[in-house]
């Protein structure tokens, strides 16, 4: 069984710590100006405290995908659907 652990908000609700059960800070992530995470960061959620899929570099907001850059604040990343052919039902 995993051991229990807390998530520290700043007031932009951003998680900026991790601590166990004795109360001991075992991460303190920390971000950019834009939101972008320290590699260092623990845990999936981030900043503001929205998920964060590191894998693909992205925040998951309310059922969409977003990147996170200097020249943007935010842009939310449009998926393409193909659909295809033969999976169709007959």
């Amino acid at each position: 069984m995993a051991s229990r652990r807390w998530l520290h908000a700043d007031e932009r609700g951003s998680i900026v710590a991790v601590s166990n059960v004795s109360g001991v800070a075992f991460a303190i992530n920390r971000f950019d100006e834009y939101g972008q995470p320290a590699a260092t960061n623990a845990g999936r959620f981030q900043f503001t405290g929205q998920l964060f899929i590191a894998e693909i570099n992205l925040y998951y907001f309310k059922a969409r995908f977003y990147t996170l850059r200097s020249d943007a604040s935010c842009k939310q990343i449009r998926w393409i659907r193909v659909w295809d052919k033969s999976l169709r039902l007959r």
